[in-house]
């Protein structure tokens, strides 16, 4: 049997069980080491015949900066569930540290390893009691406005606006956000882009529709996303090149909700200011943009965005879809011109 690895992935996230663990993100470091053969990829040399580290890497960061977990030992299992959902590997061991968590020691986590015959005996997985603190993200450096002023990233460059776009389709989604993505990097700097979440085409979708839940049965299931970006353009300018994207896309505009989506792109935040406070009330909105922005405050009720998210999410089903897009490192820079 063969060992692909992956060595000190260095994730910032909510993890711990005491209140300023669930209010400050820290750093915490995963290793992993799956068994498999690579045999035929060492003869093709074509990535699709192995394992490919890069998405496994990709899936687990996603997982552990979303899920929040009270303990090492629930985020060692999860990763080991992520990373046995590919037939191809017969065991995995992962290790979780905590850089600095007990004074006087360099770091402090655990090990496990498990087979595939463990996926079919585990039980049900346990959600953490999550009434006493924040179970999801707080990554995003934001700075502590009042909340009737716009709020503002600290690291925003005077020369940019800034915006939170959210990203939306239930018709061949993994390209079309793939696509959709790839078009808005070549017109803006993207700076953080959320977990693909899948929820059902209705709840929300029927809520924001205005229609009942039965009134949309048989559509497929939307998968939403997040994302920061910076930008010279106007709002007027940067609401024109979203249409564009889309209608480049195939978007068909129709008053009938019930419309299959090849993408929706909406303008969420625009310097700061909200222009969707439906953010609070949808779950497809809520969770996504709460890992980008957790302490993103509602105008009406001051609800920090994480609050909501977590309160939402026990109110539709609303999965992640790691398949979908890969993260980007949140809040990192670049000095390429973009208009």
């Amino acid at each position: 049997m063969d060992t692909i690895f992956i060595r000190d992935l260095i994730v910032r996230g909510i993890i711990g069980v005491n209140a300023w663990e669930r209010e400050h993100p820290q750093d915490f470091v995963i290793n992993i080491e799956l068994d498999t053969n690579v045999e035929r990829a060492g003869t093709t040399d074509n990535i699709s015949d192995s394992v490919d580290y890069q998405s496994v890497a990709d899936s687990v960061s996603a997982h552990a900066i979303s899920v929040g977990r009270y303990t090492v030992e629930a985020l060692a299992a999860d990763v080991s569930e992520i990373v046995l959902a590919d037939s191809r590997v017969e065991r995995v061991r992962v290790r979780i540290e905590k850089p600095g968590a007990v004074p006087g020691s360099r770091s402090v986590g655990v090990e496990i390893e498990r087979g595939r015959h463990w996926l079919s005996s585990r039980p049900q997985r346990e959600h953490p009691d999550t009434t006493r603190f924040d179970p999801l993200p707080a990554s995003a450096v934001v700075s502590k406005k009042g909340f009737d002023q716009p709020f503002q990233l600290e690291t925003q460059l005077p020369e940019y606006h800034w915006a939170c776009l959210g990203l939306g389709s239930n018709t061949n989604a993994d390209f079309n956000l793939s696509e959709a993505l790839r078009k808005l990097r070549n017109e803006f700097i993207v700076d953080a882009v959320s977990s693909a979440w899948e929820s059902p085409a209705i709840g929300d979708f029927a809520i924001a529709a205005g229609l009942s839940d039965t009134s949309t049965v048989g559509l497929p299931d939307y998968v939403n996303s997040a994302i920061l970006i910076r930008s010279r353009s106007t709002k007027n300018d940067l609401v024109a090149t979203m249409k564009r994207i889309e209608n480049e896309l195939g978007r068909v505009r129709s008053n009938d909700p019930r419309n299959q989506v090849t993408i929706d792109i909406d303008l969420l935040l625009y310097d700061g200011f909200i222009l969707k406070k439906d953010i609070w009330t949808l779950a497809y909105r809520a969770i996504p943009v709460a890992e980008l922005l957790p302490s993103l405050p509602s105008p009406e009720t001051s609800e920090p965005v994480w609050k909501a998210a977590h309160r939402l999410a026990t109110e539709i089903k609303i999965l992640p879809r790691f398949d979908v897009l890969r993260l980007t490192p949140p809040l990192q820079y670049s000095s390429q011109s973009h208009r």
